[in-house]
């Protein structure tokens, strides 16, 4: 799913952001906040719809959950690395938090690590 911003920013000037949540209200309130934010918002629902967007489209960012239906967001994350020359950062996002899943991402290269719920602001 792609959806356009709404606030009058055109799409040669507003970031891109890849969104992968399998979560129908979850990837729906997140899709409508960052579009109401200024973002292009490209929502993919699992990680091989993800790694195939990331592989032919540049983002400013990935938001991705960490448990996805095919596979995890961690390697998703790891597939992405190895096959796009210049990656976008990642964050994660979860309800399932684990201090070490937090850390070994971290470590990795991960940008940021969200848990669930959180505050849109």
């Amino acid at each position: 799913m792609s959806a356009r911003p709404e606030n009058g920013l055109n799409s040669a000037s507003a970031p891109r952001l890849c969104l992968v949540e399998d979560d129908a209200i979850m990837g729906e309130s997140l899709c409508d906040r960052f579009q109401l934010e200024g973002f292009e918002v490209d929502w993919r629902r699992t990680a091989g719809e993800a790694v195939r967007a990331i592989g032919s489209r540049s983002y400013s960012v990935v938001i991705s959950d960490v448990r996805l239906p095919d596979r995890s967001g961690e390697a998703l994350f790891g597939e992405v690395k190895e096959t796009v020359a210049i990656p976008p950062p990642f964050v994660f996002i979860t309800a399932f938090a684990s201090v070490d899943l937090a850390v070994a991402l971290l470590k990795d290269g991960a940008a940021d690590y969200v848990t669930k719920p959180f505050d849109l602001d």
